[in-house]
C-alpha cells in the first residue's frame, strides 16, 4: 500500500519512463526498507512551479537554482538568461529538468534507504 501511496502522490514528477523504474526499484524494497519510504517523498521538485519560476523569473535564472542548476543559474542571472533567448529556450525544457533532478534525488534516497536498513 506504501509503494502504490508513493507512486500517486508523486507520479507527475518523474518522466513516464522513470515511474516504471521507480515502481521496479519499489518492488524491490522489503518490509523494513518500506517503513522508511516516507523519508522520501515530499522534497521532490515540482515540474509545475519549474515552469511558473521560468515563466516569471527565468531571466533572473531562478528555475535554473530551484532544479539545482546554481552554477547555470548564476550564469543565466548575470546574462539576463542571455539576453532573453535562454530563457525563452527553458520554458519548454525546465519541467524535465525538473523530473530528471527529482529521478537522481529519489535514486539518492533508495540507495541511502537500502544502506540504512542493513
Amino acid at each position: 500500500m506504501q509503494k502504490q501511496n508513493f507512486l500517486l502522490a508523486n507520479q507527475d514528477n518523474f518522466t513516464p519512463s522513470d515511474v516504471m523504474y521507480v515502481r521496479e526499484q519499489l518492488e524491490k524494497l522489503n518490509e523494513k526498507q518500506l517503513e522508511l519510504l516516507p523519508t522520501v517523498g515530499g522534497n521532490f521538485k515540482s515540474p509545475m512551479v519549474a515552469l511558473i519560476l521560468s515563466i516569471f523569473l527565468g531571466h533572473l535564472g531562478i528555475d535554473r537554482f530551484y532544479v539545482g542548476s546554481v552554477g547555470l543559474g548564476v550564469l543565466k542571472l548575470l546574462t539576463l538568461g542571455a539576453f532573453g533567448i535562454w530563457t525563452i529556450i527553458d520554458w519548454f525544457q525546465i519541467r524535465n529538468m525538473a523530473k530528471k533532478a527529482n529521478m537522481k534525488k529519489f535514486q539518492e534516497n533508495i540507495n541511502m534507504i537500502k544502506t540504512m536498513s542493513r
